[in-house]
Protein backbone atom coordinates (compact mmCIF):
# COMPACT_ATOMS: atom_id res chain seq x y z
CA UNK A 1 0.00 0.00 0.00
CA UNK A 2 2.75 2.12 0.23
CA UNK A 3 3.15 3.04 -3.07
CA UNK A 4 -0.16 3.58 -3.78
CA UNK A 5 -0.47 5.55 -0.78
CA UNK A 6 -3.40 3.95 0.82
CA UNK A 7 -3.69 4.12 4.39
CA UNK A 8 -4.68 0.37 5.47
CA UNK A 9 -7.29 0.37 8.50
CA UNK A 10 -6.31 -2.40 11.25
CA UNK A 11 -9.29 -4.49 10.14
CA UNK A 12 -8.48 -4.37 6.86
CA UNK A 13 -5.07 -4.99 7.56
CA UNK A 14 -6.53 -8.03 9.63
CA UNK A 15 -8.75 -9.22 6.99
CA UNK A 16 -6.41 -9.08 4.20
CA UNK A 17 -3.07 -11.29 6.56
CA UNK A 18 -1.00 -8.65 7.08
CA UNK A 19 -1.51 -8.51 11.16
CA UNK A 20 -2.34 -11.56 13.05
CA UNK A 21 -3.94 -9.70 15.45
CA UNK A 22 -6.50 -6.19 16.40
CA UNK A 23 -6.20 -5.01 20.11
CA UNK A 24 -7.98 -1.58 21.31
CA UNK A 25 -5.71 1.45 21.71
CA UNK A 26 -5.84 0.87 25.55
CA UNK A 27 -4.69 -2.37 25.57
CA UNK A 28 -1.81 -1.90 22.96
CA UNK A 29 1.00 -1.52 25.34
CA UNK A 30 -0.48 -4.56 27.65
CA UNK A 31 -0.54 -6.36 24.90
CA UNK A 32 3.35 -5.47 23.23
CA UNK A 33 4.32 -6.30 26.70
CA UNK A 34 2.98 -9.86 26.46
CA UNK A 35 4.27 -10.44 22.98
CA UNK A 36 7.74 -9.14 23.83
CA UNK A 37 7.85 -11.77 27.38
CA UNK A 38 6.49 -14.63 24.55
CA UNK A 39 9.41 -13.79 22.65
CA UNK A 40 12.11 -13.83 25.37
CA UNK A 41 10.19 -17.15 26.51
CA UNK A 42 10.79 -19.28 23.06
CA UNK A 43 14.52 -17.10 22.80
CA UNK A 44 15.69 -20.46 22.08
CA UNK A 45 13.73 -21.47 19.05
CA UNK A 46 13.69 -18.53 16.95
CA UNK A 47 17.20 -18.92 15.79
CA UNK A 48 16.65 -22.49 14.69
CA UNK A 49 13.47 -21.31 13.20
CA UNK A 50 14.76 -18.09 11.37
CA UNK A 51 17.11 -20.48 9.73
CA UNK A 52 14.77 -23.01 8.45
CA UNK A 53 12.32 -20.12 6.93
CA UNK A 54 15.67 -18.48 5.17
CA UNK A 55 18.11 -21.20 4.67
CA UNK A 56 20.65 -18.77 2.65
CA UNK A 57 20.13 -21.25 -0.55
CA UNK A 58 17.70 -22.94 -2.34
CA UNK A 59 16.86 -26.10 -0.85
CA UNK A 60 14.44 -29.23 -2.06
CA UNK A 61 11.34 -30.03 -0.43
CA UNK A 62 13.21 -33.21 1.12
CA UNK A 63 16.45 -31.37 2.73
CA UNK A 64 13.99 -29.03 4.08
CA UNK A 65 12.18 -31.91 5.99
CA UNK A 66 16.11 -33.27 6.67
CA UNK A 67 16.72 -29.80 7.85
CA UNK A 68 14.12 -29.37 10.09
CA UNK A 69 14.20 -33.12 11.56
CA UNK A 70 17.84 -32.30 12.40
CA UNK A 71 16.26 -28.79 14.11
CA UNK A 72 13.86 -30.55 16.30
CA UNK A 73 16.01 -33.32 17.37
CA UNK A 74 18.61 -30.81 18.44
CA UNK A 75 15.93 -28.75 20.25
CA UNK A 76 14.65 -31.31 22.02
CA UNK A 77 17.81 -32.81 23.47
CA UNK A 78 19.08 -29.44 24.59
CA UNK A 79 19.36 -28.84 28.49
CA UNK A 80 16.72 -26.38 28.37
CA UNK A 81 13.91 -28.09 26.87
CA UNK A 82 14.37 -31.37 28.63
CA UNK A 83 14.30 -28.72 31.48
CA UNK A 84 10.86 -27.79 30.42
CA UNK A 85 9.77 -31.12 29.88
CA UNK A 86 10.32 -32.15 33.23
CA UNK A 87 8.59 -28.95 34.74
CA UNK A 88 5.71 -29.92 32.34
CA UNK A 89 5.61 -33.20 33.43
CA UNK A 90 5.62 -32.39 36.71
CA UNK A 91 2.31 -30.15 36.59
CA UNK A 92 0.51 -33.08 34.52
CA UNK A 93 -1.56 -35.38 36.63
CA UNK A 94 -0.71 -39.19 35.67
Amino acid sequence: MCLAGKIVGAQEALDWGLVSEVVEKERLQERAGELARDLVASAEVIGPTKKLLSPGEPVTYERHLENELESIAAMASSAGTQAKIARFAERTPA
